[in-house]
């Protein structure tokens, strides 16, 4: 078992393997910023954002969590804090990167939490087989990933270019509420989103908040939330 005082994640096990240094130093470093630890006195620890990130969006949650799926889980820290919650039964994160996915399985084993998972998928890929993995997730979280799905991103050019398609297999994997928090202004996005967008014909016009709040709408009730730092944040109850 493990627990959460203060965003700080200790070991309890003294039988548990340390952390590869690699792994330590990537969960540190790397980018994004926003999803870090630190490794302190046999303890993982949430850095400030991170931190900040963790309570902001733990309120939103449903009470109590009985699935949690991340759909860019990064260094999977929400996906291994929902898989040692009592309520929770089914906890996964999926992603492209594979340095990512080793930081998360490190952590999952430093904790450990047994009942997550982290798989490299894509958004289409688990639509398509999530009867697999028990059927649609209760609570997904959603966060600074969207352009992603919309535009690809240097680690991948696939992408869906259709607000419509992304919220309907986001509909198909969570039968409960999206947590949702991202750069929705065309001019806010990152420069491979941008420049992704010139090559596609794609203009604020047809990625904008009022574009994809429609498209959600068709499947969610859609609430905005206020912001998570410096972007906006909602939540998404199924319809």
């Amino acid at each position: 078992m493990f627990f959460v005082r203060r965003y700080k994640i200790e070991r309890t096990d003294p039988d548990t393997p340390a952390i590869d240094p690699e792994v330590a130093a990537h969960l540190a470093d790397s980018y994004p910023h926003n999803h870090n630890v630190e490794i302190v006195s046999d303890a993982l620890i949430a850095k400030r954002k991170l931190a900040a990130r963790y309570k902001r969006i733990t309120r939103l949650y449903p009470e109590p969590v009985s699935s949690l799926l991340d759909v860019s889980c990064s260094k999977g820290f929400f996906v291994a804090d929902a898989a040692v919650r009592p309520s929770c039964k089914r906890a996964l994160g999926i992603d492209i990167d594979d340095n990512d996915l080793r930081a998360c399985e490190a952590i999952k084993a430093f904790l450990p939490a047994d009942r997550a998972r982290f798989i490299k998928l894509q958004l289409h890929e688990l639509a398509e087989r999530i009867g697999g993995f028990g059927g649609p997730f209760q609570t997904s979280l959603v966060i600074n990933s969207y352009q992603y799905f919309y535009f690809g991103s240097s680690r991948s050019s696939d992408c869906y270019l259709d607000h419509r398609e992304i919220f309907h297999m986001l509909r198909q994997v969570c039968d409960g509420r999206v947590i949702f928090s991202n750069r929705m202004e065309l001019n806010r996005v990152q420069t491979y989103c941008k420049q992704a967008a010139e090559r596609h014909g794609h203009d604020e016009r047809r990625y904008s908040t009022e574009t994809a709040m429609a498209a959600a709408s068709e499947f969610f009730e859609v609430t905005r939330q206020g912001k998570l730092g410096n972007l906006p944040i909602w939540t998404l109850n199924a319809r």
